[in-house]
């Protein structure tokens, strides 16, 4: 089984390259557009790691850095 990546960026286009950059190099991708969703799929799925955008809703958001942190705790 190839381990599993995902990725968190709402920049579609974005999410777009690196899913088939990373697929392309025997990953299996999976994309989270809104932090939410990552959430979701943090609590749910085991991931060898992630990539996320630490900015997701601007200048000044912070869910990127909420997200690793709950990606350490789910990890433990």
């Amino acid at each position: 089984m190839p381990p599993r990546l995902l990725l968190v960026d709402d920049d579609e286009a974005i999410s777009f390259a690196m899913q088939r950059y990373f697929t392309a190099r025997g990953y299996e991708v999976e994309c989270a557009f809104e932090f939410e969703e990552a959430v979701a799929m943090l609590a749910n799925r085991t991931y060898a790691a992630m990539i996320a955008d630490l900015r997701l809703t601007g200048v000044y958001g912070v869910e990127g850095l909420e997200l690793v942190a709950r990606a350490r705790q789910s990890s433990t």
